[in-house]
């Protein structure tokens, strides 16, 4: 049995937060000019906005969104009663192949979705001339991503997530922020109450201690769960949350004071790695765009399938947490409507499907003991 092993992501749920400060002042600053919505989770969040792209674009029912991502993408979509459009990535690099998107898009779409995967990047400068030049909205999915400094959004709307796995880990809820303001009314609006603190204080103490590298051997053994899997999820009706707004924004300041995920433990590696023909992962048309430190995993290239997935049980062997993320294309996971595994080839989204493997960069990797064994990698 491996005694200490790291789970992919975690940043521990803040056990205590201020609730005198000023939530909405805090969402203020860090988007300013744009109304901001609590959702019941993420994905929600996703779905109020590609619903207000369809109410305020009537006729036009297409969403587009990456052939390699997360299936709660289509989830938003088919919730919201979107049509979403696969577009094909690249093969390397991370982001929509520009040439595959200008001739899948037309004055049909409603929206492009981009997506910043593990926080690289989601190439909205690029992406935002593209629905510009259709007449589409821009949804910044930044479900992974939750930059301290907050940048320039150029997208009509940005989607945060607060789900166990995401950079600010309030054990759910997501946020809305659009520049267009909301249709009214808003509906299924819940009472502003932030919960029970002694309730609160229970979860995110149970989340914690569980998911320490000593203890989460135990939890895996004796409950059989195990994080990460790709699954398709029916949609839910979206469901306003002030309550979310509210503790999300109390946490914010304490969030942006704090780093957490970070790769730069790995930096002296991955040269070594390069040489070797291992990658790291990049965002694609962005030149001269400084690379991320604050990934929520550091994503890798291995250079075929089979060297991808000798690394993983070699790693894993040690208790790392090194996961294939997404091991799939969308049309490829199972249960997704017909509609979506009809869409294709996109030979991009399952090259990069099968050759890519991601690594923990949570505080705990320093501390495991065997965590001098990712600089053993080799390609296979």
């Amino acid at each position: 049995m491996i005694w200490q092993a790291l789970p992919p992501v975690r940043r521990p749920v803040p056990l205590w937060f201020d609730r005198s400060i000023d939530a909405d002042a805090q969402w203020a600053e860090y988007f300013p000019g744009r109304s901001v919505i609590g959702y019941g989770s993420g994905t929600q969040a996703l779905q109020a906005a590609i619903e207000d792209c369809l109410y305020r674009l009537p006729g036009r029912r297409k969403v587009a969104i990456p052939a390699y991502g997360c299936p709660d993408l289509v989830t938003a979509c088919m919730g919201a009663g979107a049509e979403p459009v696969l577009v094909d990535v690249y093969p390397d690099r991370w982001g929509y192949d520009l040439e595959a998107l200008e001739k899948t898009l037309d004055d049909g779409f409603a929206a492009i979705v981009a997506v910043n995967l593990l926080g690289l990047g989601d190439n909205a400068d690029v992406l935002r001339r593209f629905a510009d030049k259709h007449g589409a909205r821009l949804i910044q999915d930044s479900a992974q991503s939750l930059p301290r400094t907050p940048p320039k959004w150029v997208g009509d709307y940005v989607v945060l997530s607060f789900g166990r796995g995401k950079p600010l880990n309030l054990l759910g809820g997501g946020l809305l922020a659009s520049s267009l303001g909301t249709k009214e009314p808003l509906q299924n609006e819940r009472p502003a109450d932030t919960g029970n603190r002694l309730t609160w204080f229970l979860r995110a103490s149970l989340f914690n201690v569980a998911t320490d590298r000593r203890l989460l051997p135990w939890v895996y053994r004796l409950t059989g769960y195990r994080t990460g899997g790709t699954r398709y999820r029916a949609p839910v009706p979206t469901v306003e949350s002030p309550a979310v707004t509210r503790v999300a924004g109390c946490c914010l300041p304490g969030y942006r004071a704090t780093p957490s995920y970070s790769i730069a433990r790995y930096a002296p590696l991955l040269g070594r790695w390069k040489s070797l023909g291992i990658r790291r992962l990049c965002v694609a048309n962005a030149p001269g765009q400084e690379a991320p430190m604050e990934l929520l995993r550091l994503p890798l290239i291995a250079a075929s399938q089979d060297g991808r997935d000798r690394m993983l049980v070699d790693l894993n062997g040690y208790g790392l947490g090194v996961t294939s993320l997404y091991q799939v294309s969308l049309p490829d996971i199972r249960d997704v409507p017909s509609g979506i595994s009809a869409q294709g080839p996109f030979p991009g989204a399952r090259s990069l499907a099968t050759r890519l493997l991601t690594l923990p960069t949570h505080a705990q990797v320093d501390g495991h003991p065997s965590f001098q064994k990712v600089s053993e990698i080799q390609p296979r």
